[in-house]
């Protein structure tokens, strides 16, 4: 196992458990202190807009200065975030936070997974892609109970201290542990940043299929997913140790399964795993619309944990598969996050305006419309353009 790969191992479970316990209760906070959902879905959605900014700039920051650098970037930003949580709460900081968070969140995976797809021989790409996973879920199910019980019996100020010293941590062990992979690493001179930045930005043939995808299925699921933690404090009135249970399942659900979803893409190829998670999502949410009784909400968190262990080693497998070269690989998984994040941002406004103004089922039943009209109309294409997510790609000619 190489070097690179193993450290990933060990920095996740600190990043992951600091990044996932401020995705959880951050929102959660903010619907304790008294805000309402449609107000929490506009922050979320300012602040994912104000993170895609950062997206080109990293993705050409990737690809020229390196990895590593982006990668230690992110820690930083998650130990913002949380210094930001820990001062009294307003709009304009809850903006803040909210945007070092999703910017660190969506700056990551281009970072991490080009400096593993360096790292591994492309054949094992989705093996190595569905161990780290596993390992973030590791994380995961480790930290929401006992996060939860901090935050009810010791307060949100101890909670987010706690994230901000995981955070620390997994920077100060980014910078020792990780071997940059990029040859010939520089700083880019202003006009090769520049064409950089338009390169990051615009679409190629060969990527629009996927991008239009990828974009779709982030709209479709960001109508509820962001407010999935304060949804459930205002439609169950559930306390934060039992939203951290939920929480728990889902990874649970990842622990067991991301690993073999990640040798699935090395033998049947990403793109059927990335179809189970669009499924998974129509039923999540068609159950949520028709109406959840309590006691089968954990139903719905086995099917949730399906469609992210299913998604997440299968889209990093598909995008370094279709990458044209090592040194494109940055700017293509960040031109994916750049434009699922910056299409795919108003959907959380729209989703808390939904759950505030026309019913608290309304933005699961239009996330599962969507969902399924993505399935139907981007499965055939990308069997054909990517031959079904395998090693093999066939590409299509530039026009």
């Amino acid at each position: 196992m190489h070097r690179n790969l193993k450290a990933m191992l060990v920095y996740v479970l600190m990043f992951s458990f600091s990044m996932n316990t401020f995705r959880i209760y951050y929102p959660y906070y903010l619907a304790e202190r008294g805000l309402e959902l449609n107000i929490i879905g506009g922050l979320t959605g300012v602040g994912l807009l104000a993170s895609a900014i950062a997206l080109p700039l990293a993705g050409a920051l990737i690809d020229t200065v390196g990895r590593k650098p982006v990668i230690l970037m992110t820690s930083l930003m998650i130990t913002v975030a949380s210094l930001i949580a820990l001062a009294p709460l307003s709009l304009p900081l809850a903006v803040l936070a909210l945007f070092f968070f999703y910017t660190a969140f969506v700056t990551g995976n281009p970072a991490r997974s080009s400096l593993i797809a360096d790292s591994v021989p492309p054949e094992r790409l989705g093996a190595a892609f569905g161990l780290i996973a596993t390992f973030f879920s590791l994380s995961r199910v480790l930290s929401p109970y006992p996060a939860g019980l901090v935050a009810e019996k010791m307060g949100y100020a101890r909670l987010f201290s706690l994230i901000l010293v995981l955070a620390l941590a997994s920077l100060v062990f980014a910078a020792i542990a990780f071997r940059e992979t990029l040859p010939g690493r520089r700083l880019p001179h202003p006009g090769e940043l520049r064409a950089r930045l338009i390169e990051t930005v615009k679409v190629q043939p060969r990527e629009k299929t996927v991008i239009e995808f990828m974009v779709m299925d982030r709209i479709a699921w960001s109508l509820w997913f962001p407010l999935l933690t304060p949804y459930l404090k205002v439609a169950y009135g559930l306390e934060p140790a039992e939203v951290g249970l939920l929480m728990t399942l889902v990874d649970v659900v990842g622990v067991l399964t991301q690993y073999g979803v990640g040798i699935a893409a090395d033998r049947v190829g990403a793109l059927k795993p990335l179809m189970l998670s669009e499924v998974a999502g129509i039923t999540i949410g068609t159950l949520m619309f028709v109406g959840l009784p309590e006691n089968l909400l954990p139903v719905a968190m086995v099917l949730l944990g399906i469609a992210i262990s299913s998604w997440i080693p299968a889209y990093n497998t598909l995008l370094s598969r279709i990458s044209p070269s090592p040194r494109e690989r940055g700017r293509l998984f960040a031109k994916s996050n750049f434009y699922r994040t910056i299409v795919g941002s108003p959907s959380s406004g729209l989703g808390g305006w939904m759950f505030s103004h026309i019913g608290l089922g309304s933005p699961f039943a239009a996330s599962a419309v969507l969902l399924a009209v993505v399935v139907v109309r981007y499965y055939p294409k990308l069997k054909r353009e990517t031959n079904g997510g395998r090693p093999t790609i066939v590409h299509i000619p530039e026009k």
